[in-house]
């Protein structure tokens, strides 16, 4: 166990970021139901994307990006002529850290999906 909580606070500023991003309220509650979702279901949704989050964020500690990953990553995958500068390092690092995350992702996925226990009910 990881003892990684998610506030109503935290959940409740990001419904609120959401509602903002359509042009009204109506359109918001209009896709809610058009994805057939209720604000409860949302912040469902919500709390176990933060919660995901959080926990990637505390294995990943203090991970960064080494001068030698980046010139290796580099060397792999910049086709063409761009010079490595500081904003292309600086984007190298964060998709570096990216790979990383959502590789540390897809194992822990995996890692509970091979201990789950299914039990499947009789619906007779």
């Amino acid at each position: 166990k990881q003892n990684i909580k998610v506030s109503e606070q935290q959940i409740s500023s990001s419904v609120e970021a959401l509602k903002k991003s359509y042009k009204s309220a109506a359109d918001y509650e209009s896709n809610l139901k058009k994805v057939g979702m209720t604000e409860d279901n949302l912040r469902s949704q919500i709390k176990n994307s933060l919660l995901s989050d959080s926990l990637l964020n505390k294995l990943m500690g203090d991970f960064k990006a080494t001068d030698s990953d980046i010139v290796k990553y580099y060397k792999e995958n910049e086709k063409g002529n761009k010079k490595l500068d500081k904003n292309l390092k600086d984007s190298i690092r964060n998709q570096i850290y990216f790979d990383k995350k959502q590789k540390l992702n897809v194992e822990l996925v995996d890692k509970l999906r091979k201990n789950a226990k299914i039990t499947y009910l009789d619906q007779k």
